[in-house]
């Protein structure tokens, strides 16, 4: 079973995530922050990362660049924000994003591009 690291300050939207995700066949890890991110990604590094932008501490965009700069990562890591204007989503690529996905999120969009960045079938996961 494939692990995905949700980083996400907002408990309601960071639930909402879990269910989905879970719902789908994952095992999930939850930071609230860039900083708790950064340390469970050190602790269980996950197949996928699923990072906020705007987030208490840190921001996505240096969390992104520590993880592929310090912490060598190699796994695909998404942005999901509300930040989704062409310079932000530059920016996220700039930091070493595989993807931005804009806030609000369609549930199957967001799947299909999770399994999408896994290396999975469409219905992989459901």
């Amino acid at each position: 079973m494939k692990t995905v690291l949700i980083v996400e300050d907002n408990a309601e939207l960071a639930k909402l995530l879990e269910l989905i995700l879970r719902r789908a066949g994952y095992e999930i890890v939850v930071a609230e922050d860039g900083v708790s991110a950064l340390d469970a990604y050190r602790h269980a590094p996950p197949d996928l990362v699923l990072l906020d932008i705007m987030l208490p501490r840190m921001d996505g965009y240096e969390v992104c660049e520590r993880l592929r700069g310090e912490l060598h990562a190699e796994v695909p890591i998404i942005m999901l924000s509300s930040l989704d204007s062409p310079l932000d989503m530059e920016r996220s690529r700039t930091v070493g994003a595989t993807d931005h996905v804009a806030k609000p999120f369609d549930r199957d969009q967001l799947l299909a591009t999770i399994r999408y960045h896994l290396g999975e079938s469409p219905e992989a996961a459901a």
